[in-house]
């Protein structure tokens, strides 16, 4: 959820740690604040694939650590953005003990889990993404990317 935004009251074109347990790990995610939301008027955006631009990184703090060996059900409302040219074959996740601290090592985290491995087929209709994930203990952070 990205309703916990106490400092926004419109859109923004990059986020730093205005949106509670939410911090880019790369360049520029967006936050939208807008009636097109799931639920509420937050959400984030951020580029999962560019032929010119970098793609982008969101992360979030987990409210506790994964247990080891624990099954979770990690799921995730998503929408392509009305400009987008391209669709995406899927949104990559990673869990960890430690936040990424820059775009480097964004870019060398290898998603463990890959959700929708078929192109997300609308373009105006939010989709639930989800799968299975077996914890190997104390993950706090997940970070989403392509």
């Amino acid at each position: 959820m990205f309703e916990k935004h106490p400092t926004l009251t419109t859109s923004m074109p990059s986020i730093t740690t205005e949106v509670e347990s939410w911090t880019p790990a790369s360049p520029t995610p967006d936050f939208y604040y807008s009636e097109d939301c799931k639920s509420g008027t937050g959400c984030i955006g951020f580029r999962v694939y560019s032929l010119v631009k970098d793609i982008e990184h969101v992360q979030n703090r987990l409210k506790k650590p994964l247990k080891k060996d624990s099954m979770y059900c990690f799921s995730t409302y998503v929408r392509l953005a009305n400009q987008c040219a391209y669709t995406s074959n899927g949104l990559g996740v990673r869990f960890s003990k430690k936040p990424l601290k820059n775009i480097r090592e964004a870019l060398l985290a290898s998603p463990q889990l890959l959700l929708n491995e078929s192109y997300l087929p609308y373009k105006s209709k939010w989709m639930l993404l989800q799968c299975k994930y077996k914890a190997t203990g104390g993950e706090v952070f997940d970070h989403r990317k392509l």
